[in-house]
């Protein structure tokens, strides 16, 4: 951030910019539990189906 002291837009589009790098992260992360989760499910439902 220091690069940035003296020009306050960059300073701005470089916080915003990590926001949504951010946002984006936390996304990602939530989708793929979601997916872990429905294999899960997926295999239990596919045991009790063969058993």
């Amino acid at each position: 951030m220091a690069e940035y002291s003296g020009d306050l837009v960059a300073a701005w589009a470089f916080d915003i910019h990590e926001v949504r790098i951010g946002a984006l992260n936390q996304s990602f992360f939530l989708v793929l539990s979601f997916l872990k989760f429905m294999r899960r499910m997926e295999k239990i439902l596919c045991e009790r189906h063969f058993h």
